[in-house]
């Protein structure tokens, strides 16, 4: 059931991409994920499950940027806090970086709810990049921008993606 409702995503995605001109963005919202972002164009989706983790990423490779936007889905509530922590040190052990700054923000959902999140830098011998990463019961959300050293900081494009980012539930 849940690949039937995730093919009839990714069809709806294309159907919106397709009857939009190049310059048009495409706005993923992923039935059960409870999230929309908005990639400058169709992102590919990769998923995988361990230790009953649900983990989605969706990314998007350009010229000058990597867009990425990834959902994990707990078999549980997780404390936000380790669960944060634990998302991000497995994140910059895999891109053999260290984060640069973290700091707490406030996020709100859709409907209303205060969601645990944080704001962070990052960098590696050859990328620099910014992401968010927010808690909300069961699920985990990363959105992140990442681009070639010598650039530290986002352009509008990866602006525009950050803040396109929305909790649904």
């Amino acid at each position: 059931m849940l690949r039937i409702l995730q093919r009839a995503a990714v069809f709806a995605i294309v159907m919106i991409a397709a009857s939009h001109g190049a310059s048009a963005t495409v706005l993923l919202a992923p039935e059960g994920q409870f999230f929309s972002a908005s990639f400058p164009k169709q992102p590919s989706q990769k998923i995988s499950e361990k230790a009953g983790v649900v983990h989605t990423i969706y990314s998007s490779p350009e010229k000058e940027r990597f867009l990425m936007m990834s959902h994990a889905l707990w078999s549980t509530d997780a404390d936000p806090t380790i669960a944060m922590q634990l998302v991000l040190n497995g994140f910059t052990d895999q891109i053999s970086g260290e984060l640069l700054s973290i700091e707490k923000r406030n996020f709100i959902s859709a409907t209303g709810k205060k969601l645990a999140a944080k704001h962070f830098t990052f960098a590696s011998s050859k990328v620099w990049g910014e992401g968010l990463i927010v808690m909300s019961g069961r699920h985990t959300y990363l959105i992140q921008v990442v681009v070639r050293k010598p650039s530290t900081g986002l352009d509008d494009v990866g602006k525009k993606f950050i803040s396109s980012f929305k909790v649904l539930n």
